[in-house]
């Protein structure tokens, strides 16, 4: 006796009714199981990922057999070099934009992220999409154990950005920057060079260690004649003549010493690039 013979077709059909909601349920589970999981499996590989991180950014270099040993588990491939970039607090990052083999760390107060090897046209793409809407600062690409040097090289760029001493744009690269980082690394540590170098322009006044240091500077840099000087900070020949003997009289064992012109050319210069954020 078939089914329909044995039910009527009502009951045949509540009964169809009620097979088809506990497979729509029976399937929901399924999905919220699978993807529950999913969410577990996912938070716990960007977990590793960025302990693998802090592993290889701490300043205690870390054996490569150590980091392969814990890259291995979540599929990453442990680069010979590496290039950090620094991100300030918050910054807004489109996460499905960044390459897969990026490891990254935005929970951090300052944010930041590696990129296995060096930065090519397409990784510099990949970051201004990523990073349209923050500024941030590429270290320089370096052998994997000196990744801390990157990182902190591009934080300090990061705060010679906020202070206005440079501005690429929303991506600054530190190789652009060199001279700049170096001569800005010790704030307090050139202010006391500056005191012991240039000790003989505290008596002067404002405006008259302003004409001082521009004209030293200007002498140093170009190492021209009187002429050329004149021209750089347009200023007539005589004036310059009244300021060049003033400096003779001040600095003129610093002018006859090479490694005192050098240190006090560098002095001028991180001063001459802070005085400059200043008047922005």
């Amino acid at each position: 006796m078939t089914l329909h013979e044995q039910y009527p077709p009502e009951t045949i059909s509540v009964l169809a009714e009620a097979l088809f909601v506990y497979m729509e349920e029976l399937a929901s589970l399924s999905l919220q199981g699978y993807l529950e999981a999913k969410a577990q499996s996912d938070e716990e590989i960007g977990a590793r990922r960025r302990w693998l991180l802090h592993l290889i950014v701490q300043r205690t270099t870390v054996p490569r057999d150590v980091l392969m040993e814990r890259a291995a588990p979540i599929g990453w491939v442990v680069p010979d070099t590496v290039t950090l970039v620094a991100l300030p607090p918050g910054a807004p990052v489109v996460r499905s934009v960044l390459d897969g083999d990026l490891l990254v760390d935005l929970s951090e107060t300052e944010p930041y992220l590696l990129i296995p090897g060096p930065l090519g046209d397409d990784r510099r793409e990949m970051l201004h999409a990523a990073l349209d809407e923050t500024k941030a600062a590429v270290g320089l690409t370096v052998p994997l154990a000196r990744a801390s040097d990157s990182l902190r090289w591009a934080r300090q760029a990061l705060g010679l950005i906020h202070e206005g001493i440079i501005d690429d744009g929303p991506l600054t690269l530190c190789e652009d920057h060199l001279v700049t980082l170096w001569l800005l690394s010790d704030g307090p540590l050139i202010d006391q060079i500056a005191r012991r170098r240039l000790s003989d322009t505290t008596g002067m006044t404002k405006g008259q260690r302003a004409r001082f240091t521009e004209t030293f500077r200007s002498w140093l840099r170009t190492r021209g004649s009187a002429p050329q000087i004149s021209e750089d900070l347009g200023v007539h020949p005589q004036t310059l003549h009244y300021r060049m003997r003033k400096i003779e009289t001040a600095v003129g064992a610093i002018l006859a010493d090479s490694d005192s012109r050098f240190a006090t050319e560098a002095v001028l210069r991180a001063q001459w690039l802070r005085e400059r954020a200043s008047r922005t």
